[in-house]
């Protein structure tokens, strides 16, 4: 398989496998390990394991499609989350195949092995089926290389309907199917069981026209179809696969498809020379070659999400409009994990990428003045309400005290210090307003009173520090009034920031090494969210 081109040598020092083991959500890296360019909407990269929310209630979550080491592979799908706590996108799926076209998605399973891969490419042979299978990616395409061997009858399967989104079946095939190119769509959604989704648009083109392009039903149902092209002698040359994406409309894919188009080396190369661009503004010296892949694949990982959503035309998907927006100006971005990433992944593209910061403050300023409200957890557009506090202030306030200012900071400002006293923007709000903490009985509908507490203190810190270099000094006093609620949870007996009644007493028994028990969800001890109070003692 090719090597990284000699002028991205760093592209060489990642290593993509590193968090794709396990299969429990909490601690788990839930990474995956194809390719995928700094901040891509394209990520094509192999499926292994495709649960559902069953298999979550019953502690298995694979959020990325892929486990190290599980038997069969399931083809490969164009769109990722990395290191997210549910499953989604993964679609629409690829998947190579010998023999007659499968009609089941089960039928392309396969045994597979010699799995290489490095910063913007990865290749694998299907065991049983004597192919392989190399891809790498554009911004908005994934670009797959497919050998198969020679006089064999082979298939590309492309599949919109089984990926790694618990919403599935929801597959679209709009035009008549060519021998070089499919178009279709595909519906994603039900993020952690909550999220209503949308859809992926595509055009899948190839290099080598097909014998015949046929559409696939299975269990006659029209939203479970699939489309295959089927060669009937497969030659000694590879056939490429090109497939454009957007999250706007097949022509917004189709132009990004051709605004992106190149062969596959070409491809490969630029995308290890965009990671050596990104990865190379930090330089390590020391340490082994095992801290060095450790680090820079940490960084690689850290450099993901969130990824681009315009198409080349600058089209995308309105925050919680429902409608389609244009960036005139610089680019969109997608999927904010804020409660996840406002601690050190945006402070890091502060520091060292402040022009993708500046991006992404601006994406941020299109959803806060688009919508209404700020975003805590944004995926395509979407708010899943997912985690808890006000995340975003603290994010558009560190960002401004670093010198990262080219937003509408007085309108945003506005917004966000209106969303912060509103019960839906946050959960228990009229308890922390009125108590100064979120008392243990909310805690059925406010996850973790304690963690929440701190949020929305430390949003108000934030507020506090934004107004006053925004000259609103009428707020200053109430929002650093706010910012010291948590001395009220602080516990002189345990050292700890300790859940409360209703009435100020502490929560009775309290151990302060719980993990589990905190509701709705059990993740964290009571009163916490993900954490036990030892680990809330340091926030």
């Amino acid at each position: 398989m090719p090597a990284p081109p000699a002028n991205a040598p760093l592209a060489a020092e990642v290593n993509p496998f590193i968090g794709t083991a396990g299969g429990a959500s909490f601690g788990d890296g839930q990474t995956f390990p194809g390719a995928v360019v700094p901040w891509g909407m394209a990520s094509p990269s192999p499926h292994t394991t495709l649960t559902t929310p069953v298999d979550a209630a019953n502690g298995l979550f694979v959020n990325s499609g892929y486990r190290h080491a599980d038997p069969l592979m399931r083809g490969f799908g164009l769109t990722h989350l990395s290191g997210v706590g549910c499953p989604d996108l993964g679609l629409p799926v690829i998947a190579p195949t010998l023999g007659d076209p499968p009609t089941d998605p089960r039928d392309y399973a396969t045994a597979y092995g010699d799995e290489v891969a490095y910063a913007g490419y990865y290749s694998v042979q299907l065991g049983d089926r004597g192919i392989v299978a190399e891809m790498t990616a554009t911004p908005r395409s994934g670009v797959f290389r497919f050998w198969f061997p020679v006089g064999k009858q082979a298939n590309i399967v492309v599949d919109p309907a089984h990926g790694v989104s618990w919403a599935r079946n929801q597959a679209d095939f709009p035009e008549e199917l060519r021998a070089d190119e499919i178009v279709g769509s595909a519906g994603f959604g039900a993020f952690c069981a909550i999220g209503d989704g949308g859809r992926l648009y595509f055009v899948a083109q190839t290099d080598r026209p097909a014998d015949r392009a046929n559409r696939l039903e299975v269990n006659g149902v029209p939203g479970e179809a699939m489309a295959a092209w089927h060669y009937d002698e497969a030659s000694a040359e590879p056939v490429t696969v090109w497939v454009g994406l957007s999250w706007v409309s097949i022509e917004e894919a189709r132009a990004n498809l051709e605004a992106e188009r190149l062969p596959f080396d070409e491809a490969r190369k630029a995308a290890a020379e965009a990671w050596q661009d990104v990865l190379g503004r930090l330089e390590v010296s020391g340490g082994s070659s095992s801290d060095r892949t450790r680090f820079y694949t940490a960084l690689y990982h850290a450099l993901i999400h969130p990824s681009i959503l315009h198409d080349v035309s600058g089209t995308y998907p309105r925050f919680s409009r429902g409608d389609v927006g244009r960036a005139a100006d610089g680019s969109r971005y997608t999927i904010f994990s804020l409660w996840d990433t406002y601690r050190t992944l945006h402070p890091l593209l502060t520091l060292v990428y402040p022009e993708v910061q500046l991006e992404i403050l601006q994406s941020m300023e299109d959803m806060v003045l688009g919508a209404g409200t700020p975003p805590k957890w944004e995926l395509i557009g979407e708010e899943v309400q997912m985690m808890v506090g006000d995340p975003a202030a603290i994010v558009f306030a560190d960002s401004y005290a670093k010198g990262l200012t080219a937003f509408d900071a007085d309108a945003v400002y506005d917004v966000m210090r209106d969303a912060a006293e509103r019960p839906e923007h946050r959960p228990g709000s009229a308890e922390y307003l009125g108590r100064g903490y979120v008392p243990m009985e909310e805690a059925a509908r406010v996850w973790g009173p304690v963690s929440t507490t701190l949020e929305y203190a430390m949003a108000d810190w934030a507020l506090a520090e934004l107004a006053e270099a925004l000259g609103r000094d009428e707020d200053l006093a109430v929002l650093r009034r706010r910012a010291l609620s948590y001395r009220l949870l602080f516990d002189e007996e345990t050292g700890t920031l300790r859940p409360k009644n209703a009435d100020g007493s502490f929560l009775t028994p309290f151990d302060q090494d719980a993990i589990e028990g905190s509701a709705p969800l059990r993740l964290g001890g009571p009163g916490y969210v993900e954490g036990t109070a030892w680990n809330y003692a340091f926030f």
